[in-house]
């Protein structure tokens, strides 16, 4: 969150697809230093950003 705050912006992140780790620091940007919530946050992981989400399975 340091580095985040502290960097020179505009702020480029990348990762491979482009929606995991990006997906994840930009959640944390919204959620930790825009204070927009965690809903904001949430969408930040959404479809609408190439962010498909695999839902937990349980190994019972």
């Amino acid at each position: 969150m340091q580095v985040i705050r502290d960097a020179p912006k505009p702020l480029l992140i990348h990762c491979r697809g482009g929606a995991d780790r990006t997906g994840l620091t930009c959640a944390l940007y919204v959620a930790g230093i825009d204070g927009r919530g965690e809903d904001a946050a949430e969408a930040q992981l959404s479809i609408s950003y190439g962010h498909i989400g695999i839902p937990w399975v349980s190994k019972a």
